[in-house]
């Protein structure tokens, strides 16, 4: 099997190197699965110091293709975040980025990859879809306080047309084997429930959201960083500092909020205390507490809105609402306004042991697997292009 990884190659954050940690994923998926000379075989396909970097750290037997920002750029007068709006679109939107397009394509056939694997989103790549099988990755949408890291795997899209969107209603509607159900419950139970319970934190965080909502109703603002990939082509270019004030602004009148982020970017205190001193429905959490611990203050919060957050999927699972203010693979399970607030119904507990069941099935993968030997990334592979969709659906080995 020949594998091409595809890695952003256009720059984010003023750092040409700000994806590298994709390289050392794929870098140590590429060392995993060497066995011989009968075992899988690589290509990367990013920007030409990415590949550079690359054959640094793995050697010299994997296929690098460059691709260079500005001429993918070029359409859009180097203009990145309409770039990003361009990627997007639906796939079978007429083209707007010929040169991508026909990069893309060339690489797909010199090289004849049996897969092609994206870690964002990307129309062009889902068009090629009749040359070879692709799919989309990156951290699973699962809680992460119990330490359980890993990957999906879709074979649909990554954001916009991901699985868990197009296939949104059959999978709440599913009618599970008991086993299959137990093993979500108990899932569950050990990555998020008993690792919530026992970090030190949980509890002072759930009094002081308590106390400062004086008995309001509280929606936790999952914002992400800006200059990146998920927010510029989902949501929109506002500043966070704006995105955050708008936000506030469509809330309920009865609404308070707090505002949680990524772990590699947070507004200041002084901004958010002139935000907070235009907007009193923001209450300040702690600043210790705004990053890398949101799901710590699930239980205390009513409601999660976010672009794309994974806590999104965590607060599904969870039982609470969740408003998506963009256009990302939470759109099939969430409500897209704030204003709904209070209307907005969570799933219901057989719904969201459907969605935990799925993801933990053949969608998400433990990186630990992965990372064990040989054989795990192809089996998996194999498996989901020999089933295509059935696979995602197919219980009946957890069943067994």
């Amino acid at each position: 099997m020949k594998i091409l990884f595809y890695v952003e190659p256009v720059t984010f954050r003023f750092d040409p190197f700000a994806l590298q940690q994709w390289l050392w994923w794929i870098s140590d998926m590429v060392r995993a699965q060497r066995v011989d000379s009968h075992g899988p075989t690589f290509a990367l396909m990013s920007s030409p110091w990415l590949c550079r970097a690359f054959e640094a750290e793995v050697g010299g037997d994997v296929d690098l293709i460059a691709v260079r920002p500005a001429d993918v750029l070029a359409p859009f007068d180097m203009d990145r975040v309409s770039y990003w709006q361009d990627l997007a679109r639906p796939a079978d939107a007429p083209p707007g980025n010929l040169p991508l397009q026909q990069a893309l394509a060339a690489a797909v056939d010199a090289h004849r990859p049996d897969v092609a694997i994206s870690f964002s989103q990307n129309r062009y790549l889902q068009s090629l879809r009749s040359r070879t099988n692709v799919f989309f990755t990156e951290l699973q949408p699962l809680p992460r306080t119990g330490g359980a890291a890993g990957f999906f795997l879709d074979n649909n899209g990554h954001q916009t047309e991901s699985l868990l969107v197009t296939e949104a209603a059959r999978i709440r509607a599913l009618s599970l084997p008991e086993t299959v159900s137990a093993r979500a419950t108990s899932w569950w139970s050990a990555n998020f429930r008993d690792a919530v319970d026992r970090h030190p934190d949980s509890a002072q965080i759930g009094d002081w959201i308590t106390s400062a909502a004086e008995d309001r109703p509280v929606v936790m603002l999952a914002l992400q960083p800006p200059d990146w990939l998920t927010l510029e082509g989902l949501s929109t270019a506002t500043a966070l500092d704006g995105l955050l004030m708008r936000w506030l602004s469509g809330l309920p009148p009865d609404w308070r909020a707090i505002a949680t982020y990524h772990p590699v970017f947070r507004l200041s205190r002084a901004v958010e205390e002139t935000i907070a001193e235009q907007f009193p429905n923001l209450l300040l959490l702690p600043e210790a507490w705004t990053q890398g611990k949101s799901e710590l203050a699930l239980d205390a919060v009513d409601a999660v809105a976010t672009v794309s957050s994974a806590i999104g999927f965590t607060a599904l699972l969870a039982g609470k609402p969740v408003i998506t203010l963009g256009s990302s693979n939470l759109s099939g399970l969430a409500s897209p306004r704030l204003a709904d607030l209070g209307a907005v119904a969570s799933l219901s507990a057989a719904e969201r042991i459907n969605l935990l069941a799925f993801l933990i099935n053949a969608y998400c993968h433990d990186s630990r697997d992965i990372l064990a030997g040989p054989g795990y990334l192809t089996r998996v592979l194999s498996e989901l292009i020999e089933g295509g969709m059935d696979r995602y659906f197919d219980f009946s080995r957890e069943a067994s």
